[in-house]
């Protein structure tokens, strides 16, 4: 297999008529696409992002149908292996015009909904870049939130998964504090369940399974309905007092964290509360191919908590 070969399987696979059928899988039962992924399986990176970007031009033509079976032939190849970034501009910029002005009637818009949905979420699971782009699309971001089809709102919670977001986590019986970034984190209950897993120094005694912290990260499919339970508490930088109203809660985003000096500043303590659980429908657990963490950035020193310990405590009520 090289690049000539790879022009020929994609220009055939690209020649195929738009011809529509009831059945999705059908839209591929041309000889020409087994042929492509037959030929593709194996084949190094730079081949399959040959044949993506070749792909990415029959993603301009007027057929939406035929341009989302397209697009759906790229996101397969992203699953076999092509970078998620060569085609995704274009495939949410199909996926974005589709849904503002649908191109069918409903079940022909359905359809090509699925098809780019599809395509967009090998990619989104992917990419935290493509993420990235995907929320600056605002038009986007709202339509995929209204549409009634699936694939959207897979999408659109996605899209509401919080990113390459940097805490400041001070463990306030510790006496520790860490920056951390943390990528594809749900909720607070999500980020409860990240951190016990990641930190079991602060379980008291009650470490986490290794199969809840895979689930929780996205590297075990969820396969039956689990749950996690609080081995700490979480506070905002105004609960040194262990108030409940400074607590962070459970449904709340990571997004909502409230900033003290451009810093969301996170307290770690006790737990607050005797018993406090949560099931991991609170984690991003959608897409066997998204994988949520936490980035260590740095362990501050002694006197660096000490600093931040006093600028808390300056800002709460005297």
């Amino acid at each position: 297999m090289d690049a000539s070969d790879v022009e020929e399987l994609v220009a055939r696979v690209l020649a195929i008529p738009a011809e529509w059928t009831d059945h999705p899988n059908a839209a591929f039962n041309d000889p020409a696409f087994r042929a492509l992924f037959g030929g593709l399986r194996s084949a190094p990176t730079e081949l399959l992002n040959q044949a993506v970007r070749r792909l990415t031009t029959g993603l301009e033509v007027t057929d939406a149908y035929q341009a989302a079976r397209n697009a759906l032939t790229i996101g397969t190849l992203v699953e076999s292996g092509a970078d998620p970034e060569v085609a995704a501009g274009a495939v949410l910029a199909r996926l974005e015009a589709e849904l503002s002005e649908p191109a069918a009637e409903a079940m022909r818009h359905e359809r090509i909904v699925q098809f780019l949905g599809l395509a967009s979420m090998a990619m989104l699971s992917r990419s935290l870049p493509v993420r990235q782009a995907a929320r600056r699309r605002s038009r986007l971001h709202e339509a995929v939130k209204e549409s009634g089809v699936a694939e959207a709102r897979f999408i659109g919670q996605t899209l509401d998964l919080v990113d390459d977001l940097s805490l400041l986590v001070l463990h306030v019986e510790r006496h520790e504090a860490l920056e951390i970034r943390i990528d594809a984190v749900a909720s607070i209950f999500h980020l409860m369940t990240l951190l016990a897993d990641r930190f079991p120094e602060w379980c008291d005694g009650e470490p986490m399974s290794p199969e809840m912290g895979a689930i929780a990260r996205g590297e075990l499919p969820l396969t039956e309905r689990v749950s996690d339970h609080a081995r700490f508490h979480l506070f905002d930088y105004s609960g040194l007092d262990r108030h409940p109203g400074s607590s962070l809660w459970g449904e709340a985003s990571p997004a909502s964290i409230p900033t003290l000096e451009n810093e969301r500043v996170v307290l770690v303590g006790s737990k607050l509360f005797g018993s406090r659980s949560w099931g991991a429908e609170f984690f991003a657990s959608f897409h066997d191919a998204l994988r949520s963490g936490i980035r260590v950035e740095a362990r501050l020193s002694a006197a660096d908590y000490e600093q931040w310990l006093a600028r808390v405590r300056a800002c709460l009520p005297k």
